[in-house]
């Protein structure tokens, strides 16, 4: 498994140790400044999920942040959905938010684009974040964090850029993340005499369905997207065991596929990318559906939270409104062993959304608490 770049804030030092080959450097990033922080103990910690919806695009052709010759028409200026995006992360409590449609022609401006949403969220919550966005082959956006300055003393990011796909067919060239997944492990301490509780979150943003008709396999990319789905799990899930047995791990964003999809699926672990390949049980139907006959699913590798919380309480979460239809596109999955972290009283779940739609994002936000205090 080759991780590219890898990236290390240390808090109380403000230096940086580098892990891997590639470099990069925080000279710009909020993580940067020499303010001091004082770490904190926290009982609790909430991570959120929000896609950006392009934050900073303008219709003017002229500027670096076109993004197409397609005008799209916004319904709120620029400051207005600033606004909005820090309301739902302020009113979420998130003390890290993973990020999808980081906005920026280059990393460098889409860096500025992170700093300026860190900047509003500062003056929000009173809390400095650092802003991290990783590397893309998207000509435009990319993935990203935001975390508060007080949860640790060492801050690890990684980007996975150089990562190839796990393969559905065997022809064609193997292939790779549009906007590869981004991580970050954090040790947080707790109020307890304990040690430090190590966490770690994988953020990603698979291919959306738009201009499917440009897919050669004509699956809408499904295909792609099971590729990517197979391929996060399995690197999630490798991190996990690098961590040990006492880690809490998240992997969540914009699958960009509904909940009973193929890539869905696989990317729970209840369907792997074998039952379809050739000599497998399953079959990829229209609008990436699945038939696998009388095979049954798998038990899963990773557990998405929001259709939990709708099975098993009734709840009707949803994170994306399209023409009438409604959905789940930005899923939170945790492995089993951190499950126990996320029940609540009365066998709920701690989870939910937040914000409403086209305010801010036609995207809503996700967001998961975890209870760091193991009783």
């Amino acid at each position: 498994m080759d991780m590219k770049s890898t990236i290390f804030f240390p808090l109380m030092s403000l230096g940086i140790f580098l892990g891997a080959a590639t470099f990069f450097s925080c000279s710009r990033g909020i993580g940067s400044r020499s303010s001091p922080v004082e770490i904190g103990k926290f009982e609790t910690l909430r991570i959120c999920t929000e896609n950006l919806n392009r934050f900073g695009e303008t219709p003017s052709s002229n500027t670096a942040f076109a993004t197409s010759s397609k005008k799209r028409k916004r319904r709120e200026t620029e400051d207005e959905q600033l606004f909005s995006l820090v309301k739902r992360m302020s009113d979420a409590r998130c003390d890290l938010v993973a990020v999808q449609e980081v906005l920026g022609k280059t990393k460098h401006q889409a860096q500025l684009t992170l700093e300026k949403v860190a900047s509003a969220l500062e003056q929000q919550t009173q809390r400095s974040y650092l802003s991290y966005v990783g590397a893309s082959e998207d000509p435009w956006i990319r993935n990203g964090f935001l975390v508060a300055k007080d949860l640790s003393a060492e801050v690890r990011f990684q980007s996975y850029d150089d990562v190839p796909l796990a393969r559905l067919v065997a022809y064609g060239p193997v292939g790779n993340f549009q906007r590869p997944p981004i991580s970050v492990r954090l040790l947080v301490n707790t109020p307890k005499n304990q040690s430090p509780v190590p966490v770690f979150v994988f953020n990603i943003h698979f291919k959306s369905r738009s201009f499917g008709f440009k897919d050669v396999l004509h699956t809408d990319y499904e295909a792609l997207r099971m590729e990517m789905a197979e391929t996060s799990r399995r690197l999630f899930l490798a991190e996990m065991r690098s961590i040990g047995g006492q880690g809490l791990g998240v992997l969540l964003g914009d699958r960009n596929s509904e909940s009973e999809s193929a890539s869905a699926l696989i990317l729970s672990g209840t369907r792997i990318l074998d039952d379809f390949q050739r000599g497998g049980a399953c079959t990829l139907e229209r609008k990436g559906r699945v038939d696998c006959g009388e095979r049954e699913r798998r038990a899963p590798q990773l557990i998405p939270l929001l259709e939990e919380e709708n099975r098993l309480n009734g709840e009707s979460y949803v994170t994306y409104r399209y023409r009438g239809r409604t959905e789940i596109l930005d899923e939170i999955l945790v492995p089993e062993s951190t499950l126990p972290r996320i029940s609540g009283g009365g066998g709920r779940l701690q989870v939910g959304v937040q914000g409403s739609f086209q305010k801010g994002s036609d995207h809503l936000l996700s967001w998961v608490q975890l209870e760091l205090i193991n009783d």
